[in-house]
């Protein structure tokens, strides 16, 4: 059995700071970044990717699973401005 895991943090209003950790079997694999908008790897990971063609790869959208994480986030806070005006 094998576990794969993705940590979003996102921080300030809009999300303005996001980080997204890939974790396989509990170890890192992957981080990401606003900040540098870099996907930072690790060399088994990067070892592993190099032997596949490219359309086998793992594609990384990091960006829009931000995206997708400010979206959730508006809905939640929309929903509680409903709730504390009843």
């Amino acid at each position: 059995t094998h576990t794969l895991e993705y940590n979003w943090t996102g921080i300030g209003e809009q999300v303005r700071n996001f980080t997204s950790v890939g974790l396989l079997n509990g170890e890192k694999f992957m981080y990401y970044d606003n900040s540098t908008a870099k996907i930072i790897q690790t060399e088994w990971m990067k070892e592993l990717e190099s032997d596949l063609p490219p359309k086998q790869r793992e594609t990384w959208d990091v960006e829009g699973q931000q995206d997708w994480l400010r979206s959730k986030l508006r809905k939640v806070q929309a929903l509680e401005l409903a709730i504390q005006a009843k």
